[in-house]
């Protein structure tokens, strides 16, 4: 009798694997010929932790519309030789998502326009200038220079351009958990040991979330239903993060708090951390010959005017310029020159009313640059570059 009961039930549970397969079977063909594809750009390095998958390809519709391809050297740009050309002024970008911009086409980021527009600089010529965009999402100091010293050095810079967001790159420089969004990223982190910066990493090649995380990468790089699974969960995860920010206590939190001088040991300990790694990756800059060039973006709360009067309400804050302020000293106590966007930014958009964050299928005035952001930085660096002597 049992093992006629275990037959019978195996056979239910044959039926039922097999209905399962073939339906993800049937919906992976279907989702492949009606090209319905949510790729996911991220791969996973040793080094660096989260990074570009090399040769991941496809259209960007979260925010903006863009179709995105990761070079073989695993960052979204065209392809560069390892070898500097002869008469070759070579730039090196270093940033997070607004450095790699996926919300626009590549001919419109930034870093592409800066390269065509300094090719008319006199003070270049007859060098022809290129621009190389190591920019990755997420990313924080941290990565970047381990960026510049696993792959940025090979190709021989002569600039080092580095990007630098207020609005979450010290949280992504800070080594303690409790700050983010409880979603496992793996990432190196520096933290201070009596005034010495020392690497850490919240990851262990062999350790179970690392192993989930890699597997969940495979089978989203893979197969097309999962990639529509992992879409719908962002979509849901980020409403339950915009739900909850909603209900943080206006004394919680980092993000919002670096628009003002800090007031707890936690903000000076992520602040000190922040101007350690800009420091080292300063003077490792020139021990290889080349210049350091910071350049501040802006944040939406920055120049939004609805969403700056909340925050300055919030923060008991005139103005919401204080890591534009702070990094401007460092750069005049270090001896490298910083680019402050904020300012410029805030005038022309205060004059022409018009939006640098947001797009149409998100929201104007939020989330990252969109054309005309991306239009006037360039502006902005370019001009910079090519009339500051500290620089050329």
């Amino acid at each position: 009798m049992r093992n006629k009961n275990f037959n019978y039930f195996a056979k239910i549970g044959l039926v039922m694997l097999i209905g399962v397969f073939g339906g993800f079977l049937i919906a992976e063909a279907g989702l492949r010929l009606l090209d319905i594809s949510y790729p996911v750009f991220h791969g996973f390095d040793p080094e660096r932790g989260r990074v570009l998958e090399p040769g991941m390809e496809g259209w960007f519709h979260g925010e903006g519309n863009a179709y995105i391809k990761i070079n073989s050297a695993g960052f979204r740009d065209v392809e560069h030789p390892l070898q500097k050309p002869k008469n070759t002024y070579r730039i090196l970008l270093l940033g997070d998502s607004y450095t790699e911009a996926r919300q626009v086409m590549l001919e419109d980021t930034f870093g592409r326009k800066v390269e065509q527009q300094l090719r008319s600089c006199e003070r270049l010529l007859p060098h022809n200038v290129e621009i190389i965009n190591f920019g990755v999402p997420g990313y924080g100091n941290a990565e970047e220079l381990i960026t510049l010293r696993s792959r940025g050095w090979d190709y021989d810079p002569d600039l080092v351009l580095t990007m630098f967001f207020s609005g979450n790159d010290l949280i992504d420089n800070f080594p303690r958990a409790e700050l983010r969004e409880p979603e496992y990223i793996p990432r190196p982190y520096f933290h201070l040991d009596q005034g010495e910066l020392k690497l850490v990493y919240n990851f262990q090649e062999w350790s179970p979330p690392l192993l989930k995380y890699r597997l969940l990468l495979w089978g989203v790089h893979n197969f097309r239903t999962l990639e529509l699974l992992n879409q719908a969960n962002r979509v849901l995860a980020a409403r339950q993060i915009g739900e909850s920010h909603k209900n943080v206590s206006s004394n919680t939190g980092l993000a919002d708090f670096v628009y003002a001088q800090p007031q707890t040991p936690i903000h000076r300990e992520a602040w000190d951390i922040t101007e350690a790694i800009l420091k080292l990756m300063h003077k490792e800059v020139l021990e290889h010959g080349a210049k350091f060039f910071l350049v501040t973006t802006t944040s939406p709360d920055q120049i939004d005017q609805e969403s700056k009067l909340l925050l300055q309400e919030r923060l008991h804050a005139q103005k919401l310029d204080y890591p534009e302020k702070r990094l401007r000293k460092l750069g005049e106590d270090e001896g490298f020159p910083v680019l402050n966007l904020l300012y410029d930014f805030q005038q022309y958009a205060e004059q022409h009313h018009v939006h640098f964050h947001g797009f149409p299928n998100t929201k104007l005035g939020a989330g990252h640059w969109n054309e005309k952001g991306h239009d006037l930085a360039a502006k902005l660096i370019s001009k910079r570059i090519c009339e500051d002597p500290s620089i050329l």
